[in-house]
């Protein structure tokens, strides 16, 4: 019964992993690390991380992402989700390299939660997310806060999640079982749900950032429109037969649109300018000693939780 489930949990996976990626390509203009967490997030989620695609971030028509992510909701669950593929992902590929060991599942614990760390901070948020900073030295210093705090609620969802399943079903802890990846599925949906509320709050107080659209969709529609403008006026004057006039009002048009053309980049250039600046004095509104004192507290969190479990299973080091 429980196998048969399972099954069809990961047929319908697949499903919503191959939609999404075929939405992020042909319809929807996310940011691409946002296409790669997506992907991740629906690999772990199934169909329920497919609800939330299309509540939250699936462009409904062209030229309309935007507008349509622009609600605090739907970019506190980007935060999370960006957070969240990260994090699982790195307790996943550790989980299954520490079959190879036989170890103690608190030790298990302790090297899972350094991997999702150090690839959570320098590869999924400070490298993916570099474009943001002048320097990747920079996005790492930027991000340091966010992902401690973001990491640590994930990991109150997810460790014992993981750790209490693999108790009771032994069998979930082979990674060439299905068993074991319902289990990592269980763990991130839970992980996902524990840290949305911190990541709720982080976004509003800017100190991350939430859902965002590609800016070359709306150029490339932008230069596709002025194509079409071009390919109907000289269609016009194709009928009128005055190839002189046509020459003169095809240099104006090419003159136009390279005159927009640049002011588009410029306003594209202040706007990344802008972003970056508001990014970096939001992420000042918060005092190292208050940003220590919240990273402590979410520590002291965890480690409440893991004490907590204790009680629930046996955790040795």
């Amino acid at each position: 019964m429980l196998y048969g489930a399972l099954v069809l949990w990961f047929f319908l996976t697949l499903l919503s992993m191959v939609y999404v990626i075929w939405d992020q390509l042909t319809n929807t203009p996310s940011m691409r690390i946002m296409t790669l967490a997506w992907a991740l997030i629906i690999l772990y989620t199934g169909p329920l991380g497919l609800f939330f695609y299309f509540l939250s971030c699936r462009q409904p028509f062209k030229g309309s992402h935007d507008e349509f992510i622009n609600v605090h909701w739907k970019q506190a669950l980007g935060s999370m989700i960006h957070c969240v593929a990260g994090d699982a992902t790195a307790i996943i590929i550790m989980a299954i390299f520490l079959t190879l060991f036989s170890i103690s599942n608190g030790l298990e614990m302790i090297i899972e939660y350094i991997a999702a760390y150090l690839f959570g901070l320098f590869i999924f948020q400070a490298l993916f997310m570099r474009s943001m900073f002048n320097s990747y030295k920079e996005a790492v210093k930027n991000t340091l806060f966010a992902e401690t705090i973001s990491m640590n609620f994930v990991m109150c969802g997810m460790l014992p999640t993981m750790f209490i399943l693999a108790h009771l079903f032994p069998i979930s802890t082979d990674p060439y079982t299905l068993f074991f990846w319902g289990r990592m599925s269980l763990a991130t949906i839970i992980a996902a749900i524990v840290a949305y509320p911190v990541n709720a709050w982080m976004v509003k107080k800017g100190i991350k950032h939430g859902m965002m659209s590609r800016t070359q969709d709306t150029n490339n529609a932008h230069n596709q429109h002025q194509s079409k403008m071009s390919h109907e006026v000289q269609h016009q004057k194709h009928e009128q037969h005055e190839q002189h006039e046509q020459h003169e009002q095809h240099e104006q048009h090419e003159q136009h649109e390279q005159h927009e053309q640049h002011e588009q980049h410029e306003q594209h250039e202040q706007h990344e300018q802008n972003t970056h600046h508001t990014h970096k004095m939001k992420n000042k509104a918060l005092s190292l000693n208050h940003q220590i004192s919240l990273a402590v507290l979410s520590y002291a969190l965890l480690i409440i939780v893991i004490w907590l479990t204790s009680f629930v299973i046996p955790i040795k080091f």
